[in-house]
């Protein structure tokens, strides 16, 4: 113990009397410490962290799919939920919720405001292991059907829209006008796949319709104790099996089954490829670090050479010198890991404000003590790492080695050199390989955002309005509502279109069901056995006048509805191009007839363009529109769309007042711009592209870094010989093309061995990329001629330096 705090005191001095070299040093492990310690921290969270729940391991979402259509992942109908429950041998607990749907809550101050509400079964709290901290949770006897009058309320609905008052427990709210009594509150901080004000019973009904298509609720069970997933998920597969033989009306020909996802894997989602891309990127930048600070010592062992040869010929061992040597590295590591922890709580909050929409659960993002952990052990393998290279440059050698070469002066041999350069070769490679990525991810974003999403998003503000069933029960008080809404709104100065549809593109919100088309030569679509007809499901939009004149949709035959085509009216629909090219490839879809489910024939009177309505890199399904006025679907929930001259935000508080003076308890919620919605769609790629493009960023910066220090000290080690080149005839020029010549045979090195390395990962990438390939040659050849760019560039400053090299004083030169 006493000798290893000998040589950590005197690795302190040492490294105190070099104060350029340690700042250097520590600075640049702690770009590469911080950027590993920042991403691990969201991995460990997002990836590794088990789910806030009891026991989550066991816990399973049940899907159903419907494969035949198209349909790779489906909810649950209300028979399907009975029949789970009745068959059940592999479940210890079954829950059903429904979507995340919206209701208009009266808060304590008496305004009404737009709330997160869900409906579940009462299993759902005690299979997450969760009791009320107020009052209770839901119990079997609320899923009775006239009992579902009962909520449990999220913390932050206690404490925000009711003053965290201890008394409303038992007392009755308003919700989407009708009286509910609140029973209970939920503990501080839960959440279940998402932010969920309001929880009320589903309270199903066995005596519900038998409707097998109408396929409303999500399922989450939890295995018995012994019972594997492989086996529970052969259970369900059987299980779906049975179904489809015995309801074949229902489910012939559709592919109809059923599968098992562990919740943990359905909350991580679509995002571990890209956060395991992003943790080997950060892992390529601290092996650049390393190896910039790997050639900085190899330099200052030069210096020291007479040092370590008077240390080994009084005494001291192999093993001894390499411990020293060790022991100052590590301390540097140390020392840029501490630094690189106080970037990393920077970098995290900057990820959990910039991922809020994008990556579950990163609220709970930060930097505990496994992360701490991780730090430590990181700075202690990179210190490790980077200081084997001086370690071996002298222990390798002995006493008499390490003398013949303090005898040389500055003069280094051939396999330190060699030790330089391969680190540089290196440092490329790993430079370029994350250039690639980055350069890939910006020719996908660029691809993307080229992409036409079928409107014209400037100047278009955006609203979501529900109406409560209880006081708009009829058809026709609904469409009056929305009606006298859009005739205020376009009277508003400002104001070039109005329109609303039920699901707004880019909203996160989709309708689709099954359409029959009558007259079609169209193939590889279902056909009715007797009338021929064919049926596609697709996506269904009810709309009002106005709307596509506000996004800007074009028209490109026909007609657009008009306030004519009202309930008394023959039916009418409008298609895409997609539904008029599949259907009536030769012929004029205009007086063509379509079938959505609500009516029993429509006469197609427009085509319009066709609407990326998921995401601009999924071209989606055909879509129909009909009028809101002639839908036997009680269409209560509907987005607006506001065409304005100038700054559509300006509009928003008098929409609200339009909205508040035909129905005061109505709320006018989700108010966004159509630009923030085409934003906030691309956000995830745009996030991969900013970190990933930041990490090959600093890469390349310690790569041109680490060309210039090898070249820099090969010339400050060559200033004899090319001192004696110059006094035998050499021209100035020779002597730069010589450094540059090295320069650039490093870089060709690494960028040769960085291209194979891109290569072999590239299939990694495929996920993430939107119209461009994982081995683009374009990109390639583009990120390797940037690279052999700025090494070239970093050649310069020391072959100019060689060329100017006078040959006297080179010779006097040590």
């Amino acid at each position: 113990m006493e000798t290893l705090l000998q040589d950590i005191r005197y690795a302190l001095r040492m490294l105190a009397k070099n104060p350029g070299f340690t700042a250097v040093a520590v600075l640049t492990l702690a770009l590469g410490v911080g950027a590993n310690t920042a991403i691990f921290s969201v991995v460990h969270c997002v990836l590794l962290r088990p789910l806030p729940y009891k026991d989550p391991g066991t816990l399973v979402k049940v899907w159903g799919k419907l494969e035949k259509t198209g349909i790779p992942r489906n909810w649950i109908s209300d028979p399907e939920w009975w029949d789970l429950n009745d068959a059940n041998r592999v479940f210890s607990g079954l829950a059903a919720y429904g979507p995340a749907d919206g209701a208009n809550l009266m808060g304590g101050s008496g305004e009404p405001v737009r709330v997160a509400a869900r409906g579940t079964t009462s299993g759902l709290f005690p299979l997450l292991g969760v009791a009320a901290t107020q009052g209770r949770i839901l119990l079997p006897e609320d899923d009775q059907p006239g009992h579902q009058r009962v909520v449990v309320l999220s913390d932050a609905a206690w404490k925000t829209l009711f003053g965290a008052d201890p008394g409303l427990i038992g007392k009755q709210i308003r919700m989407d006008a009708e009286s509910y009594t609140v029973v209970g509150v939920l503990p501080a901080g839960f959440e279940f796949e998402g932010r969920v004000d309001v929880w009320s019973p589903l309270a199903l009904d066995r005596a519900h319709p038998d409707d097998r298509g109408n396929h409303n609720y999500e399922v989450l069970a939890r295995l018995k104790p012994g019972v594997t997933l492989a086996r529970a998920s052969e259970e369900i597969r059987t299980f779906a099996a049975g179904l489809d033989r015995a309801y074949p009306a229902d489910y012939a020909d559709q592919g109809f089954g059923m599968y098992l996802v562990p919740l943990q894997q359905e909350v991580v989602g679509d995002v571990r490829p890209a956060l395991l891309l992003l943790f080997a990127a950060v892992g390529l930048v601290l092996l650049v670090a390393c190896g910039n600070v790997a050639n900085l010592l190899l330099a200052r062992a030069t210096a020291r050479e007479k040092e370590m040869a008077v240390r080994a010929a009084l005494g001291a061992t192999r093993l001894r010198v390499a411990r020293q040597l060790l022991t100052e590295s590590v301390l540097l590591a140390l020392a840029g890991g501490g630094l690189g922890l106080l970037l990393a709580y920077g970098a995290v909050d900057a990820i959990r404000s910039q991922a809020a929409q994008i990556l579950p659960r990163v609220a709970e993002v930060q930097v505990d003590p496994a992360v701490l952990g991780f730090t430590f052990a990181v700075s202690l393998f990179t210190g490790l790492l980077f200081g084997m290279a001086p370690a071996l440059h002298f222990s390798g050698r002995g006493v008499q080695g390490n003398l013949k070469e303090a005898t040389r002066g500055s003069s280094a041999g051939a396999a330190h050199q060699r030790l330089r350069n391969i680190v540089v070769v290196a440092e490329v490679a790993f430079s370029l390989m994350l250039l690639i990525g980055a350069g890939l991810l910006v020719r996908s974003f660029d691809r993307l955002l080229r992409v036409s999403p079928g409107f014209q998003a400037g100047h278009v503000l955006t609203m979501q309005i529900s109406l409560p069933e209880t006081r708009y029960k009829e058809h026709s008080e609904i469409v009056t509502f929305y009606q006298r809404l859009l005739e205020g709104v376009r009277a508003l100065p400002g104001v070039q279109a109005a329109g609303a549809v039920h699901n707004l593109p880019l909203s996160g919100s989709y309708f689709s069901g099954g359409v029959t088309i009558e007259d079609t030569a169209a193939t590889g679509v279902r056909r009715d056995p007797k009338t021929h007809f064919a049926s596609i499901e697709a996506d269904r939009r009810p709309v009002t006048p106005g709307y596509f004149e506000a996004m800007q949709i074009p028209l490109l035959q026909g007609r657009l509805f008009t306030d004519a085509d009202d309930s008394q009216a023959p039916p009418v629909a409008i298609v895409d191009a997609d539904f008029a090219r599949r259907f009536w490839p030769e012929q004029d879809p205009i007086g063509k007839r379509v079938s959505a489910g609500d009516s029993d024939w429509r006469t197609v009177v427009g085509v319009v363009g066709h609407v990326r309505h998921y995401a601009l890199n999924v071209r989606g399904r055909e879509q129909v529109y009909f009028p809101q006025t002639q839908s036997r679907f009680n269409i209560r929930a509907m987005f607006v769309a506001v065409r304005a001259a100038g700054d559509p935000a300006e509009l928003a508080s008098a929409i609200r007042r339009q909205a508040a003076q035909l129905d005061p308890e109505q709320p006018v919620y989700a108010v966004k711009t159509m630009d923030d919605l085409l934003g906030a769609s691309v956000a995830e790629p745009r996030l991969n592209l900013i970190l990933l493009g930041s990490f090959a960023g600093l890469a390349l910066l310690l790569a041109t870094v680490g060309i210039y220090g090898v070249l820099a000290y090969s010339v400050t080690q060559r200033t004899r010989e090319i001192g004696i080149r110059l006094a035998l005839g050499a021209r100035p020029g020779d002597a730069l093309l010589l450094v540059v010549r090295q320069g650039l045979l490093l870089a060709l090195a690494g960028v040769a061995a960085g291209l194979a390395g891109s290569l072999a990962v590239a299939r990694f990438l495929s996920a993430l990329l939107f119209g461009v390939t994982p081995t683009d040659p374009l990109t390639y050849a583009a990120v390797s001629a940037l690279l052999l760019g700025v090494a070239l560039a970093a050649c310069c400053v020391p072959a100019r330096r060689a060329a100017r090299v006078e040959p006297i004083v080179a010779l006097r030169y040590e």
